[in-house]
């Protein structure tokens, strides 16, 4: 008579679990994002982004970069019901977004993504004086300036 190992048992259910963890925190983020990413009011406002800076610039960027970038800005509360009015510049080769706060303030966001999920947020005031830091983990976590908010 054998025993069977108990890890065994276990492994199967562990692997299950670790799926399904994946899933919750990486793949339905993600589906949300290509859902908004291909809606029109998106595909719009990322074409005429794209058109202005061109002509602006001389420089085409991927309106296909920009519907990402604006379903990363979306992901945060604070971006989810305001779209970009233009592409200020470039920031380490990545545009830089006017974000109207209010009739009379405007922030500047520049948005990437790193291999973990986690989303960064580079966002300055108008004269570049103030710039935070913000990441939103894909547990829902906040951090702003590497503090947890």
């Amino acid at each position: 008579m054998t025993k069977s190992k108990p890890w065994r048992r276990f492994l199967p259910i562990l692997l299950a679990v670790l799926l399904a963890l994946g899933i919750a925190l990486y793949a339905v983020p993600y589906a949300q994002m290509v859902s908004y990413r291909n809606s029109a009011p998106v595909q719009t406002c990322a074409a005429q982004l794209a058109a202005a800076y061109g002509e602006k610039n001389g420089t085409a960027l991927s309106q296909e970069d920009i519907c990402r970038d604006l379903s990363y800005l979306q992901r945060w509360l604070m971006f989810s019901d305001t779209l970009p009015t233009e592409i200020v510049d470039l920031r380490e080769g990545r545009p830089r977004y006017a974000m109207p706060i209010t009739d009379t303030y405007t922030e500047y966001v520049d948005v990437t993504r790193s291999v973990t999920g986690t989303i960064h947020y580079c966002i300055q005031n108008a004269d570049g004086t103030i710039q935070d830091n913000v990441s939103l983990t894909p547990l829902g976590l906040t951090f702003l300036n590497g503090a947890l908010i």
